[in-house]
């Protein structure tokens, strides 16, 4: 696509469908067949549906600025800067990190911003740690019977700079993890629960909406509980097997959140065939249309259950949920729907885990 006229048949391709194997592959071919991407950039200035705009994006991330002269790169650079910090979409948010990223221009921070979603949109925010959440509108995870609400999903794994704020003293192994913008590692369950309520006071929510309680000897250890409505409650926590399912496929019904390709699986995924053998910087890869990275692939994430499905308490015995992967994971083990379980007092080098909360609706 060199010239606008030559991509009249190609637009309404980059259109979200369930199925997005096709989109995806147009993504990532608009970005290597040297595309104009001025041609990409315009499209993206006029074109008014919000998945159409999210994969131009995508595809302007893989086209090279260079080709543009530094009166048409300036123009197109402030567009992106202004997508990322002033579009509500958390998709557009993170696609356009994404593609000033692979431009090698620098991300200023974001500050908090707790902005509130527009009813029956997504939308996203900034909590005071510095980090950004994708909130899903009306959630129903757990099928038509269960309740509707809205989902905050961290749009990465919690990373070892972040965590090293809750504990300063947490042992990294620098073969496999190099940098302190990789997810943190040997994470148990019971820390990340403790993770989520240290969170939860940094953020200033109220001790009656923290999710997890310590044990008898005030430790998140071996009998600690968690609160029974705590779908109800807005402290941060672990997300459900659910809700991270939700999450991941983010409304594809397919293999993999880009469709089923494998041969594209390396731009979504940090997994075996790529990772060199240990973890890499979060948001590295592609994001979903939801705008989440590295759902597959990169660290196994504890989600909240238990397995089988019993709430409370929570007991070295009872055997809980991860999903997504690692980087040393086959494809097989990144799929959206695969499931491993394991003891929420083990720690491992690939196990680390994102944050979830419910927050209020404007939708009531």
């Amino acid at each position: 696509v060199q010239q606008p006229g030559q991509a009249d048949d190609v637009w309404p391709q980059l259109k979200f469908t369930p199925t997005p194997s096709l989109r995806s592959y147009l993504v990532f071919q608009l970005g290597k067949l040297r595309t104009d991407p001025l041609v990409l950039a315009k499209r993206l200035r006029s074109e008014t549906d919000e998945s159409v705009r999210r994969a131009l994006l995508q595809a302007l991330g893989g086209t090279d600025p260079d080709r543009l002269l530094p009166l048409e790169r300036a123009p197109v650079v402030e567009h992106l800067q202004s997508l990322r910090t002033s579009d509500p979409d958390p998709g557009i948010h993170s696609a356009a990190s994404w593609t000033l990223r692979q431009w090698g221009v620098p991300l200023p921070e974001v500050p908090r911003n707790e902005r509130p979603r527009q009813p029956g949109l997504p939308g996203w925010y900034v909590n005071g740690q510095g980090q950004t959440f994708a909130v899903l509108p009306n959630v129903q995870p757990s099928g038509p019977k269960g309740p509707n609400y809205d989902l905050a999903v961290a749009c990465h794994e919690v990373t070892v700079s972040e965590f090293h704020r809750f504990r300063h003293d947490h042992v990294v192994y620098r073969e496999m993890v190099p940098s302190d913008d990789c997810p943190v590692h040997r994470v148990t369950w019971y820390v990340a629960a403790e993770y989520c309520n240290w969170l939860s006071a940094q953020e200033g929510i109220p001790a009656e909406q923290w999710i997890y309680l310590p044990n008898d000897q005030q430790r998140f250890a071996d009998g600690m509980r968690i609160k029974d409505d705590f779908l109800n409650l807005t402290g941060y926590r672990l997300p459900t097997e659910a809700e991270w399912e939700y999450a991941c496929r983010a409304g594809t019904a397919t293999s993999y959140q880009h469709g089923e390709p494998l041969a594209l699986l390396d731009r979504y995924a940090m997994y075996v065939l790529n990772a060199a053998g240990h973890s890499h910087p979060v948001e590295s890869l592609l994001p979903s249309e939801f705008g989440l990275f590295d759902m597959h692939g990169n660290a196994w994430e504890w989600a909240h259950d238990v397995a089988p499905d019993t709430l409370t308490p929570v007991l070295d015995k009872d055997a809980r949920i991860l999903r997504g992967g690692s980087f040393s994971a086959n494809p097989s083990l990144v799929l959206s729907s695969y499931r491993l379980d394991n003891k929420p007092d083990f720690e491992h080098i690939r196990f680390g885990f994102r944050v979830a909360r419910r927050r209020p609706s404007p939708d009531g």
